[in-house]
């Protein structure tokens, strides 16, 4: 049997193989795309950009159908069928975006909160990968607004307020009741109006499918989200910078995954009783490993623009001042932490399942759209990164 040194050392080796091995990979991979058929170079370039088991399902069909067309040998018939699928659904895609624009419209949210996001679109993005399936339609047009009055309360909680004005917010989300909104005051009035609205939405959508036992398990994971949001004020406020781990307790819950994955079981079928909501409130590996990577990509690639603004120290300051390092070491480790929790992920996906198979994949899917959100900038924050990707969903039809 191995010494506990012996294990160790050798679990150092193989990684360290496993590096070099990919490293070598990789730079073969280039070397062949060179050399390679246009179709198959293009392949292998997108491969490397967004992994398949990295990409949100609809823009992986097709991104694969776009490469099948190019093949020598192909099922016309079947080619044509996956390019009428696809059409037919980004159809509907665009009827589900056009309500959630005229939910912000509506809401006067431009004029009403100048300083928010306008973000509906890139929004219903993240959702559409949550789940793109067309039974799911109400539930995507509901969970995006969601979406979007977490942006704006991101916002209000970042960028103005006071902790007594914005604990005053907290306090009457907590009622959950419109006179709540007496006792507020600007703009903390209006975001409360809309999420107690969205709220009763939800409920009553519930109600109809027989599964209203599951509203309060959404109420408790949006005062948790708003409460981790005061945390992180009150440590701006006080001129606190905390270390890493503490910083992330606070930080993995305000990634807002939580929140958006039990909205999401609320509408999805496979739902036969609070068992999913337990598993999703007792924080399974699989969410864990979500979290770390929405919240570790978004810092990695937003902490420079959010230190413009009022915002309590990101993941990337909290980590390089508790261990003294420069930037790009920081980055070496982060990459070393995410490759970590995408082998968590991996590897709680081909174990057998707690709940519904349909209902665990839903944090994996957003794994992938913080993937391809991120990995180039903050694709949320700053759209340009996600224009192309936005067009090929939702905007270009597939030519017949």
């Amino acid at each position: 049997m191995l010494s506990l040194y012996e294990a160790a050392h050798l679990r150092i080796h193989r990684e360290y193989v496993l590096e070099e091995a990919l490293a070598f990979t990789t730079a073969n991979l280039n070397s062949l795309a060179m050399k390679s058929s246009p179709n198959l170079a293009n392949q292998i370039a997108n491969a490397l950009d967004q992994p398949l088991n990295k990409c949100p399902p609809r823009l992986a069909a097709r991104t694969y159908v776009s490469f099948y067309e190019e093949e020598e040998s192909i099922n016309e018939t079947l080619l044509k069928f996956a390019k009428l699928d696809f059409n037919r659904l980004q159809m509907l895609y665009k009827q589900e975006i056009s309500q959630i624009a005229r939910f912000w419209e509506e809401n006067k949210f431009s004029s009403e909160l100048p300083y928010a996001r306008e973000r509906y679109v890139e929004a219903y993005t993240w959702i559409n990968s949550l789940f793109y399936e067309p039974c799911y339609t109400k539930w995507r047009i509901i969970l995006t607004k969601m979406v979007v009055l977490v942006s704006i309360l991101d916002d209000s909680f970042d960028a103005c307020g006071t902790p007594q004005k914005l604990q005053c917010l907290i306090d009457a989300l907590k009622r959950w009741e419109m006179s709540a909104l007496d006792e507020l005051e600007d703009y903390t009035k209006v975001i409360c109006k809309a999420v107690l609205v969205v709220f009763d939405e939800i409920a009553e959508e519930a109600v109809k499918e027989g599964r209203s036992y599951s509203v309060p398990f959404a109420k408790d994971a949006l005062i948790e989200l708003v409460n981790n949001y005061q945390a992180e004020v009150e440590w701006y406020h006080d001129g606190h910078v905390p270390n890493f781990e503490e910083y992330m307790s606070v930080a993995m819950k305000t990634s807002t995954f939580d929140l958006f994955i039990t909205i999401s079981f609320i509408g999805m079928g496979e739902v036969t009783g609070t068992e999913p909501f337990e598993w999703l409130r007792n924080a399974p590996k699989i969410m864990k490993a979500t979290n770390a990577i929405g919240r570790l990509m978004n810092d990695m690639t937003s902490h420079k623009f959010e230190q413009l603004r009022k915002h309590v120290s990101s993941s990337v300051e909290c980590y390089m001042k508790q261990h003294n390092l420069l930037e790009e070491r920081m980055l070496k480790d982060f990459e070393k932490l995410l490759e970590d929790a995408w082998k968590d992920i991996n590897e709680e996906c081909m174990r057998p399942t707690a709940i519904p198979r349909d209902m665990f994949i839903r944090p994996f899917n957003f794994a992938r759209i913080s993937y391809l959100c991120y990995k180039h900038g903050n694709g949320y924050t700053h759209p340009e990164y996600l224009k192309d990707d936005i067009r090929a969903l939702f905007v270009d039809p597939m030519l017949i």
